[in-house]
């Protein structure tokens, strides 16, 4: 068994537990166990109707799109592959206010989030593969 944890998050996301995932040359993938843990998921929309804007506008919310829908894919692919031996935990801060990457100051909030989420599902998933 190859066990991998992978700890990803900010601009990179699920981005870096797929390239493990691709560099993983020595094992079979019957034999891959993988547990990821997000920073956290903090969706977004574009409230309104209408949105005439120029460039400058766009670049934010669309930066944020493109990011979370990376993320999105390389989750979806580790599931399709190892299905059962792969475990996302990703606590939602939806709800919470949107937290920059970058926050310092809002590292409170953050650490109240992450304590509140719940992770039995998590540990038992860790219990039964490693």
């Amino acid at each position: 068994m190859t066990a991998i944890l992978s700890l990803d998050g900010g601009g990179l996301r699920g981005l870096i537990t797929a390239l493990i995932l691709q560099r993983i040359e020595e094992a079979r993938l019957e034999d891959v166990v993988l547990f990821s843990a997000g920073t956290g998921a903090n969706p977004a929309y574009i409230k309104g109707k209408r949105h005439d804007w120029g460039l400058f506008q766009w670049i934010n919310p669309l930066m944020d799109i493109l990011i979370d829908g990376v993320s999105g894919v390389a989750d979806f692919q580790c599931r399709q592959l190892l299905g059962s031996r792969y475990f996302r935990l990703q606590p939602s801060i939806a709800g919470h206010g949107r937290i920059a990457m970058d926050a310092v100051s809002k590292l409170g909030r953050m650490r109240k989030i992450g304590e509140s989420w719940p992770i039995e599902d998590a540990l038992a998933w860790i219990d039964s593969h490693f």
